[in-house]
């Protein structure tokens, strides 16, 4: 049952990806000029691109910002450098055209939309319930967050994948689970409000009660080591750069895909001040975490619904992150 939804979601990736539109022309390896305004309008793994591009050519994308005023938009380079590594390196072996890394790259998100999906049928089939996890992949593969993110090539499905494989590895190899949820964070750092839910989960789990400060320290730690071992040269390179692009993510204004804003968008705050109605509401998904009154995939479902409700800026990718714990919230038996 696992491989008939596997081809299913692969003639429907394959479909959506060739219902893309056009790319925008390629910039030349060196040196690489910044965006044109014209330009700032293009697909969002354009500029991702393009950043990528930058850095294999010696330049560091995140000093951009520099010019701005970490409040509008100007397509900055926001990610943690891992995917914009990915860029450099497959530009340094030869693939220096965007149309010929938008291929390749098409291929990645395929392979990863696809591994989504057997991983949630493995949830399920190891929870005692097989057929519930031939409907989770199929409800992960078909549904039109997913094909949305397939069609615009976003970043979204490797981040999921590694925090999936995380969630399922957690009971049994504690390591690997930490180090794979820094990886998703390494890839797009739209989980990190899930990383408390680690360490509540480390502390409650821990063998001594004198531990466990212990062990959720050592838990954040590891979850730390991939993203900080990937900042540290650009932190050597331009701290302020790298610090003021991660953090545009807390500082931007409202923007929104959609003509439904955000409460604080409402009330009209902005900055640090617009993110308090969400960090309030994550603060109390912890506490019932803490409290054992949630399982783990609830929790998880619960802080992404409440980052793609409550957060000042909503793009419709966000909502694929909510997707596979719809399902998988089921399992919880306890936390």
């Amino acid at each position: 049952m696992s491989v008939v939804a596997a081809l299913a979601l692969t003639v429907v990736a394959v479909m959506a990806a060739a219902d893309s539109p056009p790319a925008p022309p390629s910039p030349p390896l060196a040196p690489t000029p910044k965006p044109a305004a014209s330009k700032l309008k293009g697909p969002d793994i354009y500029h991702i691109w393009l950043a990528g591009s930058q850095l294999a050519a010696g330049e560091n994308p995140y000093e951009r910002i520099m010019t701005g005023n970490m409040q509008e938009n100007r397509k900055y380079p926001t990610h943690l450098p891992l995917i914009y590594l990915l860029v450099a390196g497959t530009r340094v072996l030869g693939v220096t055209e965007y149309d010929d890394w938008l291929g390749l790259w098409r291929a990645i998100v395929l392979v990863t939309q696809i591994g989504i999906g057997v991983l949630l049928f493995v949830a399920c089939r190891r929870a005692g319930y097989p057929v519930l996890g031939v409907f989770a992949g199929l409800f992960w593969g078909l549904n039109r967050w997913t094909l949305y993110v397939a069609k615009i090539a976003q970043v979204d499905f490797l981040p999921i994948l590694c925090l999936l494989g995380s969630l399922l590895l957690f009971d049994t190899r504690r390591r690997a689970s930490l180090l794979l949820f820094g990886l998703s964070l390494a890839w797009k750092h739209i989980a990190v409000l899930v990383a408390p839910l680690y360490l509540v989960w480390t502390w409650r789990k821990a063998s001594d009660p004198s531990a466990r400060l212990r062990e959720a320290a050592g838990a954040a730690g590891w979850i730390a080591l991939v993203p900080g071992l990937l900042s540290l040269p650009f932190l050597a390179w331009n701290a302020e750069a790298f610090v003021r692009s991660i953090l545009f993510s807390v500082t931007r204004n409202a923007d929104s895909h959609v003509n439904a804003f955000s409460f604080d968008a409402q009330l009209g705050l902005t900055g640090l001040p617009a993110r308090l109605p969400m960090l309030l509401l994550v603060a109390l998904v912890l506490v019932a975490a803490a409290r054992g009154e949630i399982g783990r995939y609830l929790a998880v479902l619960l802080v992404f619904a409440t980052f793609m409700d409550f957060n000042t800026v909503f793009f419709l990718q966000y909502v694929a992150w909510t997707v596979p714990f719809l399902v998988l919230a089921a399992l919880d038996r306890r936390p």
